[in-house]
């Protein structure tokens, strides 16, 4: 499609994030550090656990900040999609698809 090759899992999460019904959503690129500082001056490379754990973080962020302790105990969740890009030699980002809650203007 358009001449560019999706693999298979690619073109599945693409194809329901289009087929899926966001009433607002909103797109989020982060940009992460790429190196955790560490005793001495040293600096260890982000892992991929690490990058989960930032997302991770983040979201429940949100959902904290969106719907403060009642979400916590009625398991109420943001809408989202949340793909990792990059490794060792680029950078690595994350992009969101959050689909905005209606109280939230």
């Amino acid at each position: 499609m358009f001449g560019v090759e999706c693999n298979p899992p690619a073109a599945l999460y693409r194809d329901w994030v289009i087929s899926s019904a966001w009433d607002h959503p909103l797109a989020v690129t982060l940009t992460l550090k790429q190196a955790l500082p560490q005793r001495h001056g040293l600096r260890q490379p982000l892992t991929e656990l690490e990058v989960v754990r930032v997302a991770k973080r983040f979201v429940h962020s949100l959902e904290r900040r969106c719907f403060g302790r009642y979400g916590t105990r009625r398991g109420v969740r943001l809408r989202r999609f949340v793909t990792m890009e990059g490794d060792a030699l680029t950078r690595r980002h994350l992009h969101a698809l959050i689909d905005r809650p209606d109280h939230i203007g």
